[in-house]
């Protein structure tokens, strides 16, 4: 995967991936699947190595 900002659609519909359910993104914070609106929430940042938030970029994907 090259660097650069990606938007993950669901295979199903046109619901994305949404970074947010309070709004803010922070730590340990839930991801979604939304209907699509094109915001910063929906998008994500590769950075060759962590898929970030493209709403704020302190933050990353973490797996448990």
């Amino acid at each position: 995967m090259n660097t650069g900002t990606y938007i993950i659609t669901s295979k199903v519909g046109t619901r994305k991936l949404h970074a947010c359910t309070s709004g803010t993104a922070s730590n340990g914070l839930n991801v979604i699947i939304k209907t699509a609106n094109n915001s910063p929430d929906q998008m994500w940042y590769f950075n060759g190595s962590r898929l970030k938030s493209g709403s704020n970029r302190d933050y990353c994907l973490a797996r448990d």
